[in-house]
């Protein structure tokens, strides 16, 4: 089996794995780490001792035919516990081989997938991260799915729980303020959280780790910047693109027209999306005529201005992006509610003529879907948000659980 590190995103085989020194009076055990200095950028780094995977297979077996087993079980499984080779504490802290960061508990006994939430500067990704997270740990459990953060790496004030409550949940939940645009060097502390399912299914996946990564939006303009960024693309299991409605052309211009300015970022929509695939093609993850299988929700954000300012063009009272995910109702995943959310949200870009954007997607993906959404539920007004009220945030990522065989809560 192939594992995706949550921080490097590169992959590696169960029998790579390592192990770290835990022990906290071993001087001997204290030596510089280069590969996780190289991850961090910075011109060294001293940790405790890594225990290669060469060693803590001799560890477990040190003679006669238990040494073979020994040797022979690193490729089936990855013990518990190993004691370190220098001082022979005990360790139960697996590491990445690439790039030495600490790897979640049970990272090893379940799927690994990075769900990719990408979008240019402007778009409300970060907003958008924070609800979502917020969301499906309140309101998971409504799908029979239990969300847990997992607190790895070397700097305990990085961890997830803490850099989510410090940097997204308290600023906007508690103290109403809009979070600032993320800056290029936050994406090297990911996001990481265990969800497990209470339901059975043959062949379903039961329990997986997702992988937020807030990038910069600036990363779409810098060319080491995108290269980190294809590296991520490249082992994502499913990409929620956000899209910020608000720059698309025929939106811009009612809004223009009842008085509100949209700010000019320099590239459209489109533009974004015409960037994400030249990436993907340059690092021959995309083929010429041949569409990637990559789940993609293309999620139009702050969908609540188009509402409010009645600039959806439609007749129909009870427009399915007008109400919330039914799910959160009724407890239940029914696929053919988040179709109706995509032929409405396709319909709606047509009428915005924007037929070109859909062919251009749908010529490049073979699994695709539309979304709208909001993360707030109003615009901040002087930098403040009085109550967080999101609208359809969990569609996009329910939607690709789903994709990728994890087993939800269906009628």
């Amino acid at each position: 089996m192939a594992y995706t590190c949550p921080f490097c995103y590169e992959k590696f085989s169960r029998e790579e794995i390592e192990f770290r020194c835990e022990s906290f009076t071993s001087a001997a055990c204290k030596e510089d780490d280069l590969l996780l200095a190289n991850y961090f950028g910075a011109p060294r780094m001293v940790a405790n001792h890594v225990i290669p995977n060469k060693a803590w297979a001799d560890v477990l077996s040190t003679s006669g035919w238990k040494k073979m087993l020994g040797k022979i079980s690193r490729y089936v499984s990855v013990p518990e516990e190993v004691r370190c080779d220098l001082c022979s504490a005990p360790s139960r802290k697996r590491i990445c081989p690439r790039c030495h960061n600490e790897l979640p508990t049970f990272f090893h006994k379940a799927d690994s997938h990075i769900i990719s939430i990408i979008g240019a500067r402007g778009s409300g990704k970060t907003h958008y991260i924070t609800v979502l997270i917020n969301e499906l740990m309140k309101k998971g459990y409504l799908l029979d799915i239990a969300t847990i953060p997992q607190d790895v790496g070397e700097d305990r004030r990085q961890v997830t729980s803490k850099r989510y409550s410090d940097y997204y949940k308290k600023p906007l939940y508690e103290g109403g303020k809009e979070l600032p645009q993320t800056t290029q060097d936050k994406d090297l502390y990911p996001l990481i959280y265990q969800i497990t399912s209470g339901q059975k299914g043959l062949g379903k996946t039961k329990a997986l780790y997702l992988v937020f990564y807030d990038t910069a939006g600036e990363n779409f303009r810098d060319a080491e910047e995108l290269r980190k960024l294809a590296s991520y693309l490249l082992n994502s299991s499913g990409i929620i693109f956000l899209l910020d409605t608000f720059q698309v052309p025929a939106i811009k211009r009612k809004l223009k027209t009842n008085g509100i300015d949209i700010p000019d970022i320099g590239i459209d929509f489109q533009g974004v999306f015409q960037q994400l695939y030249s990436l993907l093609e340059r690092r021959g993850m995309m083929q010429l005529n041949k569409r990637s299988k990559t789940p993609i929700a293309l999620t139009f954000s702050k969908i609540d201005e188009v509402i409010r300012h009645n600039l959806m063009d439609d007749d129909i009272a009870d427009f399915s992006i007008r109400r919330n995910s039914a799910y959160l109702d009724n407890g239940v995943y029914e696929p053919s509610e988040l179709m109706e959310v995509n032929d409405d949200m396709r319909s709606l870009l047509s009428q915005w003529e924007e037929e070109s954007f859909i062919a251009d997607v749908e010529k490049r993906f073979s699994n695709t879907a539309y979304f709208g959404i909001s993360a707030l539920g109003a615009t901040p007004v002087n930098g403040r948000i009085e109550e967080v009220q999101p609208l359809r945030v969990l569609d996009p990522l329910v939607w690709i659980l789903d994709k990728i065989g994890f087993a939800l809560r269906k009628g």
